[in-house]
């Protein structure tokens, strides 16, 4: 009987330790990013400015950083008419990316879009550098489990001309 109870207490301890470890592991970790709320200021205003500055058509530099496949993290220039990407050519060469990678290259506003989710979803870590300017995301960085690996992203741009 004896033996019956060391087993059985065991297997809970199997079971409960790895438990008892991932919350506190949990219960330790805090962001180490801005507070989510900052981050949710800092948004609203750089919004506020982007929109204020009336540029809705522009170029933009563009690059992704991510664990994805290498035509998602290729530098391009987005040309943007009304709102809407209109045409993406790789940086380098100039050669015009097919319409059907575009998914992969963010607009300034869906930039916006990316970093309001990450504060709706509490993700640990959100970096983000504003031209201080127009109010546009040039740096993002979002770590959305600082645990977890190959869940960052990174956006990087700079905005090289605008027909207001």
């Amino acid at each position: 009987m004896y033996q019956a109870h060391c087993a059985k207490f065991a297997r809970m301890k199997r079971i409960i330790v790895p438990f008892i470890s991932i919350l506190l592991g949990m219960a330790c970790s805090g962001s180490s990013g801005d507070s989510s709320d900052e981050v949710q200021l800092e948004l609203n205003r750089a919004k506020t400015l982007w929109s204020a500055s009336g540029i809705d058509s522009y170029s933009l530099r563009f690059r992704r950083s991510c664990f994805c496949l290498p035509s998602a993290t290729l530098p391009v220039l987005i040309e943007v008419t009304d709102g809407e990407l209109t045409s993406v050519s790789n940086e380098a060469t100039g050669a015009i990316i097919d319409m059907a990678e575009w998914k992969n290259f963010l607009t300034v506003d869906e930039i916006f879009e990316e970093i309001q989710k990450a504060v709706n979803l509490g993700a640990d870590s959100i970096h983000v550098e504003y031209s201080p300017e127009f109010g546009y995301p040039k740096t993002v960085s979002i770590d959305y489990i600082e645990a977890a690996a190959d869940d960052e992203v990174s956006y990087f741009t700079e905005l090289v001309g605008d027909a207001r």
